[in-house]
């Protein structure tokens, strides 16, 4: 019974296991050009993707111009720094400019229609209260190209990362620095605003009358208190004043665009060890500061992510494999900060 050795048995069976040098080196290569060749389908998957992507949003975008083109010479659709939605068959037009700081409501009024009143201040307010408490994903569901361009994206990319729209505020920050505010405060913004308005009438190419009422997309300023002046018999040296330096955000005050951001941004701009500054700096130039910020390249959000180079590279360093990132994903402005950030 004891007469063979069984660790010489296993011996045996492990040397019968044993390969040569060039032997495991073939089952490398070969393996390394199996990977290789799965990763060149997949890249190529990607690109064919990434160009069906593009040529749905240009369609998207082509077919509704087409349509808002019935009713306005210059059919004008969401930018980088524009927000634009149409209503009322498309007869309103709501534009939020966030770089030149201004909201118009324009109106068609069609040349068969009868002579109309020039809308009251009261339907005025009644349309700015509204775009003032509209959220993402109110925005989101009356975008109707953006809708589009999900709806066959999803049916027609696999490699497509999507998310729910959250219900966030888009021009409450940009005006208070908060995502909330009574309907007492918001009435005071509409007051001002419809204060400050500025009407002109026009007549488009097709003979409709065009009536556009600007209002500043701003808040009322606080009255400033005076301070009451002592008079002194001696007259005190003043401490010259230092330097502002701008990338220090707690001597000056970011403002009220950005602050509704800030903890999105220190969050990742630590992550990515980057400067808060730098994010910042591009989300103002990019966007200035408007979520909903759209372009034909095509690129979605506050930092303008593309989706074939920003998206693809962001994305193979936070989950493994390059995506193609829906509007859905890139409008959430979290999502959006994380990209850019780490791109």
């Amino acid at each position: 019974v004891y007469a063979n050795d069984p660790f010489d048995e296993l011996d045996s069976a492990v040397d019968s296991y044993e390969q040569s040098p060039e032997q495991e080196q073939k089952e490398f290569d070969q393996f390394q050009a199996a990977q290789n060749e799965e990763y060149k389908a997949f890249e190529k998957q990607l690109m064919e993707e990434f160009e069906a992507f593009k040529r749905i949003n240009q369609e998207e975008t082509a077919k509704y111009q087409a349509k808002v083109g019935k009713v306005w010479d210059k059919p004008e659709v969401s930018s980088q720094k524009v927000w634009v939605e149409y209503a009322n068959n498309d007869t309103q037009k709501k534009r939020v400019d966030f770089e030149q700081q201004t909201i118009s409501i324009s109106t068609a009024i069609e040349k068969t229609a009868d002579e109309q009143k020039p809308a009251s201040d009261a339907s005025l307010k009644k349309t700015l209260k509204k775009l003032i408490k509209e959220n993402k994903a109110e925005a989101f569901k009356n975008d109707q190209i953006a809708q589009a361009v999900e709806k066959r994206s999803k049916e027609k990319i696999t490699n497509l990362k999507t998310a729910k729209v959250k219900a966030s505020p888009i021009l409450l920050p940009y005006l208070t620095g908060n995502d909330k505010a009574s309907d007492k405060e918001i009435d005071k913004i509409v007051e001002h605003m419809v204060a400050n308005k500025k009407k002109t009438v026009t007549v488009n190419a097709k003979g409709n009358k065009v009536v556009t009422l600007e209002v500043p997309l701003s808040i009322p300023e606080e009255p400033k208190q005076q301070a009451k002046k002592e008079k002194s018999p001696q007259t005190e040296k003043k401490a010259p004043k230092k330097p502002k330096v701008m990338a220090d955000l707690k001597t000056n005050k970011l403002p009220k665009s950005a602050r509704a951001l800030e903890s999105h941004v220190t969050q990742y701009a630590k992550k990515a060890k980057v400067e808060d500054a730098l994010v910042y700096a591009i989300i103002e130039t990019e966007s200035a500061f408007n979520p909903m910020a759209k372009s034909g390249v095509p690129a979605y959000g506050l930092m303008q992510i593309v989706p074939r180079s920003a998206g693809q590279d962001a994305t193979q360093q936070l989950f493994g494999k390059p995506k193609i990132l829906s509007p859905s994903y890139l409008y959430n402005s979290e999502q959006n900060i994380e990209i850019g950030t780490t791109y």
